[in-house]
This record gives structure tokens, C-alpha cells and sequence, in this order.
């Protein structure tokens, strides 16, 4: 139904419901603030100094507005400062409440002396509106970071922050008495000097309003909630506020190599084989003694790279020959006498009896692994195969060696690729300072090639998945604060560090890390981008407190800070610490890399 109006100006009946309505409707009056009040009654108490300041009825009105005003402002200090007096402790409320009844004084006394002087009840109404503001907006900055997004880690978060908040508040307990014992010394020093009641209290006013050592706490615990908040929202869970600091003291990050660098899906990439050996043949052998591990099972027939190889040569010639007498090395190879039925090689010719027609058996010992289990059984490479290895080497791949009747044949070239975005990662590790470490189960040479690639100087080669957390625990005997990202099979280096970073499941078995959503290894680096800056934050917040209190509380004693001044930098310090802990939230991703 649609409401008009006559041209006569009335309102037509079809539009009746909707204005009955509309008076209907309950209205709501917010009431107003305490800081609203006080400022209210602030501009009142100038308005009248400005005025007619002179007249008795009206310099009484004033003080009973600048009375209104401290008392309204001021009571939730005062309240808490009663608490804590009956308990026979000071706190920060105290200070605030006695600072206020300070400047009340200083204004009924003057009012008294000089009834036209009017400039102290504007001073203590004006205090109390300040302190009464900077309380509020300091609230609602807590109550907004509180309400941080999260379950697990940022509620861990909000707990440590508590328990930060409170062992703080112990602190500021001892801090507040000393701000006391220091404005009673200057209201002392300045009545001794003769500088006058009004002088004096305004001085020790100034002192006891300057202070606020709970910024610190506040500050602090809503940097631990926030930092985490933003890690969580990177994609790095923490586990709790010591994981948080913990990270933030690092210096080391060690890498394992599969499945943080690079991607894990190994392939065969070339066989580069000696002078008159076949290829074919090379990789047949080498597949057929990679199979038999396999069925056999154990450390050494299931290593990732003799699976790659079997299933190379298994696409390549579908069948392949028998292997007797295997036997494994575990973290260098396998060895077996590869067995295969072959027609005679010289059938058909004159060196070959017309009824030579059945097959011969060919056997082969043979070795598959590491340059290094061919040397230990006395085997080099010739001088093209050792050609081969240093460019295999050179490009970061893996080098199996295959040698069959004592003799070194071929090098069987295997490559895992990087993951997209690790030099990026390995850059922002070195742009925090921190070292980067390479540690793998690879060969020297293969690990040194991926080290060069990404500009890494120290590697830890040859160290087999559970030799890996001794590895760590010697970086950490030389002095080190090591953090690992690892993966599934790096649990023991992952449980020995200070910090480990990893998927769900690793860093769970762990039990002393940080969680990553992905495989991304920029997200690692993003978690202790963001550890670091909350830890820099928490210094900076402790920090600039001490600065703030040891500037302040002097020129306040020395009557230089006005209370006027030493109420607005007290309401406008901790509002200041808690944005400087807000902004957090705007600590930024590193750029991904275009997955085109």
C-alpha cells in the first residue's frame, strides 16, 4: 500500500495504517557514554570559566560539574583503587584514581583562594574526560583483537596471553608503588621549595596521571593473539605461544630435501652408459635387480629411487629377468646375479653346430646404487661415466650406478623436480637472516648440486631417515635454534628440532611445531616472517614503555608535563601500543610464483 497526499494537504485514508504504524514503532535512545558525559561536562565547566568566571554562584557551578565530571569519569578507577587498597595492593587504577582526586583538590583550592580562577576545574574535568576516553577506545581495541578468527591455535594464544597479562600485572603492582613513592616525594620537594599548594599538587598529579605500565601486558598479549591469528590465516598453525616465541628465536631452518624442496615425483631422466654398452641393456639389468628388492622388501628394496628405476624398466620391456642371491645395502643399493635366457649368440653361423638351437643361460652380477657401493667393492667409473656424474651432479639429480661382471657400465640419471616457489623461499629465509640448511638422504655430489642451484652453502648429505634428528641434535649442540621443515619420513629430525614445521600429520608426531595447510614452502617462511615481527612487536611494546616512563614520569616530577598533558599522554600511550600490535593483521603473504 502506497501512502500520497490530497491536494489539500491531507493524508488519505489508504495511508492511515502505514502512519499508525510508524507512531507505533518503539523508539530506542541510546544512553550516553560516560566519555560523552565528561566531555560534556567539560565544555560546561570552560563555557563558564570563559564567561563570568568571578561571580560565586557561578565558580560553584563549575566545581560541581568539574566534581560530576571526575567523579563520572573517574569512578571505575576509583572503585578498583578502593579493591585493591582493602587488599593492601596498588595497581594501575590507583594511580589514576588518586591523580584525579589530585587535580580535584588543586581545583577546590583555587576555587577557594581566587573564585575567579576556574583554569584547575577545567584541568580536572578535562583529566578525567581523557582518561575516561583513552579507557574506552583502549577497550574496544581489546575487545575487537579478542574476537581474532581461529579455534585451536588462537584460542592457545588467547590462554598464553592471559597468563602474560597477569604475570604483567604482577609487575605493574611493583611499578605502580614506585610511581606512588615518586609523587609523594614531589608534592614533598615542591612544598619544600615554597612553590605553593597549587604547584605542588599539580606536579604530583601530573606524576601519578603520567603512569601506565599496563600498557605493556595489553599490548603484548593482543600482539600473541593477532600474530597468530595472521600466521593461522597464512596457513601456519601454531601450537601454542611458546612455539611462537621459540620460532622467533631461530637462526637455523633446515630443508629436507623431498617433499620441501621438491616435489617427491622422481623420474628417470637418461641412462648414460661406457663405451660399447647398450642402453637397453643397462637399464633391463639395473630394473631387474630393482624389482627383486622390491618384492623382498626391507630398507634397502624399498628406496624410492630403486622404485623409480623398476618401474622405468618395467615400462620399457614389460618382462624382466630373474635375479638370484639378492641382497640389500641399506642407503646404498642392492646387488643380485641377474639370470635370463638368451638364443645363442653365434646361431647360423660356422662357429655354431647345426643343432645348436636351444638357449643359453646368461648370468650377470650385477650392482645397482651408489658410486660408493661400487667402490667399496673395488669398481671405478671409467673417465666418461665420471664425466656423466659431475653434469648429473651439476643439475641436482640422482646418480645410480649399475655394474655388471666387476665392470662400471652405466649411471642412471633420476630427478625430482622443485617445488614452485623454492629459491623464492630460500631468499626470504636468507632475507630474515636466517641460514638455510640442505639436508637429504642423497650423495654428496647430487646434494651439493642442489645446494649451488639455490644458492645454499651448508648440506648435510647421506643421512638416512633415521639417523636424520642426530643430524639436527648437532646443529643444536654447536649453539644453534634449529626449526625443520619436513614431511612424512622425516619425523625424526622433525621431533629433535627446536621447532618443526610441517603437514598435520609429521608435525603431530612431533608434538613441537607449526602446522602448515600446504606443501607450499613459502608458507614456512611466512610463518616465521610472521613469529618474528609479533616477537619484534612484543620487544618494541616493552620496550617504548620503559622510554615513555622514563621521559614522562621526570619532566612530570619536575613540573615541566602539565597534568593536562600528563592525562592525555597517558590516555594516548596505550591506544598507541595496541594499534602498533594491531597491525599484525596487515603482515602480508609473500608473492607466489604464476603457476603458468
Amino acid at each position: 500500500m502506497t501512502s500520497t497526499i490530497s491536494p489539500v494537504g491531507q493524508v488519505r485514508d489508504d495511508a492511515v495504517p502505514v502512519v499508525a504504524a510508524v507512531e507505533a514503532a518503539p523508539v530506542h535512545l541510546r544512553p550516553i557514554g560516560p566519555d560523552a558525559g565528561c566531555a560534556v561536562l567539560t565544555l560546561a565547566v570552560l563555557a563558564v570559566a570563559v564567561t563570568d568566571p568571578g561571580h560565586p554562584a557561578w565558580a560553584g557551578t563549575a566545581l560541581a560539574l568539574a566534581a560530576v565530571a571526575v567523579g563520572w569519569g573517574g569512578g571505575p578507577a576509583f572503585h578498583s583503587a578502593w579493591a585493591a587498597m582493602r587488599r593492601g595492593a596498588v595497581t594501575v587504577d590507583t594511580l589514576t584514581g588518586v591523580g584525579l582526586l589530585a587535580v580535584a583538590a588543586a581545583a577546590l583550592i583555587a576555587a577557594l583562594g581566587h573564585p575567579a580562577d576556574l583554569g584547575p576545574a577545567v584541568v580536572a574535568a578535562a583529566a578525567a574526560t581523557l582518561r575516561c576516553a583513552g579507557g574506552t577506545v583502549e577497550g574496544r581495541l581489546t575487545a575487537a583483537d579478542g574476537e581474532a578468527r581461529g579455534d585451536g591455535p588462537v584460542e592457545r594464544a588467547r590462554r598464553g596471553a592471559a597468563v602474560l597479562q597477569r604475570a604483567v600485572d604482577r609487575a605493574v603492582g611493583g611499578s605502580a608503588a614506585v610511581v606512588v613513592v615518586l609523587a609523594v616525594a614531589t608534592l614533598g620537594f615542591w612544598l619544600g621549595t615554597g612553590a605553593g599548594v597549587l604547584t605542588a599538587l599539580g606536579a604530583a598529579a601530573a606524576v601519578l596521571l603520567v603512569g601506565c605500565p599496563h600498557a605493556v601486558g595489553r599490548a603484548a598479549g593482543t600482539a600473541l593473539v593477532v600474530g597468530t591469528s595472521r600466521a593461522a590465516a597464512l596457513g601456519a598453525f601454531l601450537d601454542g605461544p611458546r612455539t611462537a616465541e621459540a620460532l622467533a628465536r631461530v637462526d637455523t631452518v633446515v630443508l629436507c630435501r623431498t617433499g620441501t624442496l621438491t616435489t617427491g615425483a622422481r623420474a628417470l631422466q637418461a641412462v648414460h652408459v661406457a663405451d660399447g654398452v647398450d642402453a637397453d641393456e643397462a637399464l633391463r639389468i639395473a630394473g631387474a635387480v630393482a624389482a627383486a628388492g622390491r618384492e623382498a622388501g626391507g630398507a634397502a628394496g624399498t628406496h624410492p629411487v630403486g622404485a623409480v628405476v623398476a618401474d622405468a624398466a618395467r615400462t620399457r620391456f614389460g618382462t624382466l629377468p630373474g635375479v638370484a642371491e639378492f641382497a640389500g645395502y641399506p642407503g646404498l643399493g642392492v646387488r643380485g646375479i641377474v639370470t635370463e635366457l638368451l638364443p645363442c649368440p653365434d646361431a647360423g653361423t660356422d662357429a655354431c653346430a647345426d643343432t645348436c638351437d636351444e638357449p643359453r643361460v646368461m648370468a650377470h652380477a650385477a650392482l645397482v646404487g651408489r658410486v660408493s657401493l661400487l667402490s667399496a667393492h673395488g669398481i671405478d667409473l671409467p673417465a666418461d661415466l665420471g664425466d656423466a656424474l659431475a653434469e648429473i651432479h651439476a643439475r641436482g639429480a640422482t646418480a645410480v650406478a649399475v655394474s655388471w661382471d666387476g665392470v662400471a657400465r652405466a649411471l642412471l640419471e633420476v630427478a625430482d623436480p622443485l617445488l614452485p616457489g623454492v629459491p623464492d623461499a630460500v631468499d626470504g629465509l636468507r632475507a630474515l637472516g636466517l641460514r638455510p640448511v640442505v639436508l637429504t638422504g642423497d650423495d654428496e655430489g647430487a646434494a651439493r648440486g642442489l645446494a649451488t642451484a639455490l644458492a645454499v652453502e651448508e648440506v648435510v648429505a647421506e643421512v638416512r631417515p633415521a639417523d636424520r634428528g642426530g643430524a639436527v641434535g648437532r646443529l643444536r649442540a654447536a649453539g644453534r635454534t634449529v626449526a625443520v621443515v619436513g614431511g612424512p619420513g622425516d619425523e625424526a629430525a622433525l621431533a629433535a628440532a627446536d621447532v618443526a614445521l610441517g603437514r598435520n600429520g609429521a608435525v603431530r608426531l612431533a608434538g613441537n611445531g607449526v602446522a602448515l595447510h600446504d606443501d607450499d614452502p613459502l608458507t614456512a617462511v611466512d610463518a616465521l616472517r610472521t613469529a618474528r615481527r609479533t616477537a619484534r612487536t612484543v620487544e618494541r611494546t616493552i620496550t617504548g614503555a620503559a622510554a615513555y616512563h622514563l621521559v614522562a614520569v621526570p619532566l612530570a616530577a619536575t613540573g615541566l608535563l602539565h597534568p593536562l598533558a600528563a592525562a592525555l599522554a597517558a590516555a594516548c600511550y596505550p591506544v598507541i601500543a595496541l594499534l602498533h600490535a594491531a597491525a599484525l593483521r596487515r603482515v602480508p603473504a609473500l608473492p607466489r610464483p604464476d603457476p603458468s
